[in-house]
């Protein structure tokens, strides 16, 4: 046994508390539930982030630290944001050598990464999202090497998709004890259907006797807000009662609803931004189905959501989104970047309100088996465990 570590469970010793400092773009929500579970379980955690949007996740009981790294092209010449980017990495080398952390853990390879690779810091657990492992490598030959040198410095490599870990592992062939499959998960406390929060949130609305689609998405190019809004058109052409919630932010918002407010659908389709976590439940409760339009992903966190509140789904036929969704079974796979087939299928689900339900009930026992936050949380302690060698 290591000095200084307690046994905890079977076969496990842990210094208490243990010391993570989670470096990561910031404003994902997958990550505050991952740090406010972390802190729950008696690690000691610092949240390091690189972007503004940062800000917005800061959680109580954890300390934040801004390391000042985002600048856009409009705040200067190249020069000047290179240098500013430097500097945030030398706070990030200052704030290591002066908080020595256990685990030095980093999600997105690019940047968090790659700046954790660069530092040295181990034991290193690295989260590739998805994209980042997916898409990236592919552009260039510098998102290549980039990709290789930051895993390859990785002591351990957790992902939500097996898709994910196969491409992991053509960069690297971690033992299997180094890379995990940790699925999105929902917290089932939370994500539950419920009358009650159905009825208010569509009496809020306006909408009491409308069918509602939802998409809980970010509005960017990756997960095909472009697209997905071209099919709208069509769907309110179709089934002029139907009604559609838009939930989440990001580049494309303003385009977004621009297009919504020129074709006059400002009734009929609402654009509510970024809503807190702890609301969503309510929102996924009010609709009848739920869409997500993705270009590339890895498993998406809205989608297992929308799963545990019971609703039939319509996603997009890439790899990752096919471990969750089998079509006709539980829910409908459409092409990417195919506005019609997207509306058809919608339009379709609409009509069809027996079939919703068999996908509902599918989807709820799926979430239940398969998705549950607390158990699947279990996999990256287990990773910790074995990188910090014990």
């Amino acid at each position: 046994m290591k000095k200084g570590y307690n046994l905890t469970s079977k076969n496990t010793y842990r210094r208490s508390p243990i010391k993570i400092l989670f470096l990561t773009n910031g404003g994902s929500q997958f990550d505050r539930r991952v740090i406010e579970e972390l802190r729950d379980r008696g690690y000691q955690v610092w949240y390091v982030y690189l972007r503004k949007a940062g800000h917005q996740n800061r959680i109580p009981g954890v300390e934040s630290v801004y390391l000042g790294y985002e600048v856009t092209r409009s705040e200067g010449l190249l020069s000047f944001r290179i240098l500013h980017r430097l500097r945030a990495y030398w706070r990030f080398r200052r704030l290591l050598k002066e908080l020595r952390p256990d685990i030095l853990h980093a999600g997105w390879i690019q940047g968090p990464g790659l700046m954790a690779a660069v530092s040295g810091y181990h034991p290193f657990v690295l989260m590739p999202w998805g994209s980042d492992i997916l898409l990236f490598p592919q552009r260039s030959r510098a998102f290549h090497k980039i990709t290789t040198y930051t895993l390859n410095r990785a002591d351990g490599v957790y992902c939500d998709a097996q898709l994910v870990r196969e491409r992991i592992k053509t960069f690297k062939d971690f033992d299997d004890d180094r890379i995990v499959v940790f699925p999105c998960a929902a917290n089932l406390e939370i994500f539950q259907r419920k009358q009650e929060a159905r009825d208010a949130i569509r009496a809020e609305l306006g909408w009491q006797d409308n069918p509602i689609l939802i998409m809980t998405r970010n509005l960017e190019h990756i997960y095909g807000i472009e697209s997905f809004l071209e099919s709208l058109p069509f769907l309110l052409e179709s089934v002029p009662e139907a009604r559609v919630l838009i939930l989440g932010s990001g580049s494309l918002a303003d385009k977004a609803q621009n297009f919504i407010s020129s074709l006059g659908l400002g009734e009929k389709v609402r654009m509510l931004g970024r809503v807190p976590n702890v609301r969503i439940p309510e929102y996924l409760s009010a609709a009848d189905l739920y869409v997500s339009n993705s270009i590339s992903d890895g498993t998406s966190m809205s989608l297992i959501e929308a799963m545990a509140c019971s609703l039939p789904v319509v996603v997009t036929d890439i790899p990752a989104n096919k471990e969750w969704v089998v079509d006709g079974v539980n829910g409908r796979l459409v092409g990417t970047n195919d506005p019609n087939a997207l509306a058809s299928t919608m339009i379709q689900l609409l009509a069809d309100e027996e079939t919703r339900k068999q996908y509902a009930n599918r989807n709820l026992e799926i979430a239940q088996n398969r998705a549950n936050w607390k158990v699947n949380f279990g996999k990256l302690e287990e990773l910790y465990t074995n990188v910090l060698d014990l």
